[in-house]
């Protein structure tokens, strides 16, 4: 299993990355996780994260569930979901890097 970082451990990484202080480092990414929200939110949009990926707003369309342990069925409405996509490249370059065991 992998290691997730929290906020706290990233901002360490940006701050270090960009020599600044870790206030600085939080400020930088409440921007950016901002805008990525004003786009995904409000218009509806996909981000491009660099050379990482796509961050993509697809509408699911209405369609029929079955409730688990029963017989019933649930409409669920047509509603926007996000998908990411790995870039190609990115995934390439990660599947060179060893696994630490």
């Amino acid at each position: 299993m992998t290691t997730v970082l929290t906020k706290k451990d990233f901002v360490r990484l940006v701050a270090e990355r960009l020599n600044t202080t870790q206030i600085k480092a939080t400020e930088v990414l409440d921007v950016v996780f901002g805008a990525v929200e004003v786009a995904v939110f409000e218009q509806k949009a996909g981000v491009k994260l660099g050379d990482i990926g796509t961050l993509k707003v697809d509408v699911v369309p209405e369609r029929e569930h079955n409730v688990p342990n029963s017989d019933e069925k649930i409409v669920k409405p047509e509603h926007y979901a996000v998908k990411f996509k790995v870039n190609s490249a990115f995934k390439r370059d990660l599947a060179d890097v060893e696994v630490e065991g």
